[in-house]
C-alpha cells in the first residue's frame, strides 16, 4: 500500500486489499510515486519476494506513477516469475500477461501458418502495450495532480497579493531557505 503524502489516508487500499486476499501481509508506505526509487518498504518486500509469490497493488499507480522504470520493474519481477496482481487494472495481472504469451494457436502445416504466427505475435504486442498504457495512465495522474497543486499555488500567491500589506501571509518557500526532509532523515 502507499501514500504519496501523510495527508492521505490509506485505509481505503487496506480494506481494497484485504477484501480480496484476507491473508495478505501488508507493506505500507508513504512516498511518491513519480519515482520509483526510495521506497523503502517496497524495496524491503521485493528482497524478500520468491518465485510465485504474489504482491497485490490496489492499482498500478500504487506500484508506481513512472512510465518508464514501472513497465521495466514489473517485466523483472514478471521475469522472476512473481504474480502482480492490480485489483483495479485486472487486464495487466501478471497472469494475464502469462495468458497472452502461452498463446499457441496450432500450425495447419498450410499458407495460413504465417498468419497465424502475426496473430500470436500481435497478442503479444498488445499485452506490452497493455501494461505500458496502464503505466502512462499513471504518470498522466502524476502530471495532472503536479499541475493542479501548482495551479492553486499559483492562485493563492496572486489572491495573497491583492490582501493589505499588513494581512498577507509567506507562501511557499524563499530564496535562501533551508530544511530538512523526511527522505533526508
Amino acid at each position: 500500500l502507499r501514500i504519496s503524502t501523510k495527508h492521505q489516508d490509506i485505509g481505503r487500499q487496506r480494506v481494497n486489499v484485504l477484501r480480496a486476499y484476507p491473508e495478505a501481509i501488508i507493506y505500507e508506505e508513504k512516498h511518491s510515486g513519480g519515482d520509483f526509487n526510495g521506497c523503502v518498504e517496497l524495496d524491503k518486500l521485493l528482497k524478500v519476494v520468491e518465485a510465485t509469490d504474489t504482491i497485490v497493488f490496489d492499482s498500478v499507480s500504487r506500484f508506481s506513477r513512472d512510465n518508464v522504470t514501472g513497465p521495466v520493474e514489473y517485466k523483472k519481477l514478471f521475469k522472476a516469475d512473481v504474480n502482480l496482481i492490480f485489483l483495479n487494472e485486472p487486464y495487466i495481472n501478471t497472469d494475464n500477461y502469462r495468458k497472452a504469451l502461452d498463446v499457441a494457436i496450432p500450425r495447419t502445416g498450410t499458407f495460413v501458418d504465417p498468419i497465424l504466427a502475426g496473430v500470436e505475435e500481435a497478442l503479444l504486442q498488445l499485452a506490452e502495450k497493455q501494461v505500458q498504457d496502464a503505466f502512462d495512465q499513471a504518470n498522466k495522474e502524476l502530471r495532472d495532480i503536479r499541475s493542479r497543486t501548482s495551479q492553486a499555488l499559483q492562485r493563492k500567491i496572486a489572491e495573497n497579493k491583492l490582501l493589505p500589506p499588513d494581512q498577507q501571509k509567506r507562501i511557499g518557500t524563499q530564496k535562501g531557505d533551508t530544511f530538512t526532509t523526511q527522505k533526508e532523515i
